[in-house]
């Protein structure tokens, strides 16, 4: 459809596309990548620019937590400590404890139960 429009207007439009050109084709030298150029039926290109970091109150609340646990075992007599540290920490099987203390799996399973009861009192507090 022809339309008239003043001869101010008629600049404007060709400056402006004129500028675009120059503008992408500096784009190309420079190597820019338009993320929208990216897209697809199946991925969209600005997904690339969203980061999945973990929210900083969670962090903080969870080495806050880590802090107390570790204050909480180091308080803990040193066999139960031990046992904890062999168990979770060098992830000892309860077998293999067993065979080490001498006594049944199901007696070091106990054990273990009665010191995680333990650490959740003092951790509750």
């Amino acid at each position: 459809m022809i339309m008239e429009v003043s001869e101010k207007k008629y600049i404007g439009f060709y400056r402006n596309k004129r500028r675009q050109k120059y503008l992408d084709e500096q784009h190309r030298n420079d190597g820019d990548v338009s993320y929208d150029a990216l897209n697809s039926d199946e991925f969209n290109g600005e997904e690339i620019l969203i980061a999945e970091l973990p929210d900083v109150c969670d962090t903080l609340v969870h080495q806050q937590l880590l802090d107390k646990l570790r204050k909480t075992v180091d308080a803990l007599p040193e066999d139960e400590k031990a046992l904890i540290v062999a168990h979770f920490y060098d992830e000892v099987p309860q077998t293999e404890l067993a065979e080490r203390y001498g006594v049944s799996q199901q007696a070091i399973s106990k054990k273990i139960a009665k010191i995680r009861a333990k650490l959740k009192k003092f951790l509750e507090n």
